[in-house]
Formats: structure tokens, sequence, C-alpha cells
């Protein structure tokens, strides 16, 4: 990816840890706005996010640009930090912890 991509190690490692660095910054901003405008509309947009940035990163990378892959690298690091905390509250909401206390084995 590096030699592909004509950059430097520390360019490589922005690749890398951009996503992990946005979620974790975004991802309590992404829980607060699924319940306010809802779990499931932060749930799609957040996938579309990531698909999306899936794509850009992936166009990016078909045509060597560096700043094109960041961009999409980015993007996906925002479409997780608004899909994961919907998708842990949806489960919640689909298997309620009292169901998991009643059934659990003694």
């Amino acid at each position: 990816m590096q030699a592909a991509l004509g950059i430097s190690v520390t360019a490589s490692q922005w690749i890398l840890n951009l996503t992990l660095m946005i979620l974790a910054g975004i991802v309590t901003v992404g829980g607060a706005l699924g319940d306010r405008l809802g779990r499931l509309r932060m749930f799609r947009l957040g996938l579309i996010l990531m698909i999306a940035g899936a794509a850009i990163t992936f166009g990016g990378g078909l045509m060597n640009a560096f700043p094109v892959v960041l961009a999409g690298r980015g993007l996906e690091g925002l479409g997780a930090a608004l899909f994961i905390p919907a998708s842990t509250a949806l489960l919640l909401d689909v298997f309620p912890m009292r169901n998991a206390a009643a059934h659990r084995v003694r």
C-alpha cells in the first residue's frame, strides 16, 4: 500500500488510524443522535456512510490517490461512529436485559 501510493511510513499510519480516531472521537455523539433522531435512522445513515467511505477508499486505491483514500477512511470512521451505538441500542430493544436474566441457568 505504501509503495503503490508513494507515501511515507507516517502517512500510511494515518490511513490505518484515521478511522479509529474519528470513531473514538464521535461515537458518543452518534449515540446521542440515535437517542434524539431515532436509532434506526442513525443505523441506516451510518451504514450508508460506511459503504460510501469504503467505495471512496477503493476508488482512491485504484487511482493511487492518497488524499482520496484518506477521505474515504475518514468517512468510514464517521459512519462507524453512527452505526455502532445504534446497532447496540437496536439489539437491546429486540433482546431486553430483563429477558436475559430470566433465562439464566441456575
